[in-house]
């Protein structure tokens, strides 16, 4: 069952949706369980989860690594581009640039095994 709900909300009728999706009773089937592990595995390479203190503390300078993922995950899952460009472009360019710091280390050390190199490449020709 769900303890809590961290829902993205932008207006009242997401949050309503969301707060009855978790108060239901209704129980998933093993089918469909199984099917929200198997996408949740599929897709875990794409979803930092804002563990910054790993990645960023294997580079020098001041790049945000998760921010900057945190801001592609707004463009790409929920339909925020406008929110994510504003957001990533508030960055400094040296919370922003990656292209002369090697991330080979920072890579290395997620747990999630995203490469971040690929997704810093990403966000910076979707956002930037």
């Amino acid at each position: 069952r769900i303890d809590s709900c961290v829902s993205g909300i932008n207006n009242m009728k997401i949050l309503k949706e969301n707060t009855t999706a978790a108060r239901s009773q209704v129980q998933l089937t093993a089918q469909e369980m199984s099917e929200l592990f198997r996408y949740a595995a599929e897709t875990s390479g794409h979803r930092c989860k804002g563990c910054s203190h790993i990645c960023e503390s294997r580079i020098e300078g001041e790049l945000k690594i998760s921010d900057q993922l945190r801001y592609l995950m707004y463009e790409e899952c929920y339909g925020e581009p406008a929110e994510a460009k504003g957001l990533y472009r508030a960055l400094t360019n040296e919370q922003r640039d990656f292209e002369k710091i090697d991330l080979a280390a920072a890579t290395e050390a997620c747990p999630r095994n995203i490469n971040i190199q690929e997704r810093l490449q990403l966000a910076k020709s979707r956002l930037a």
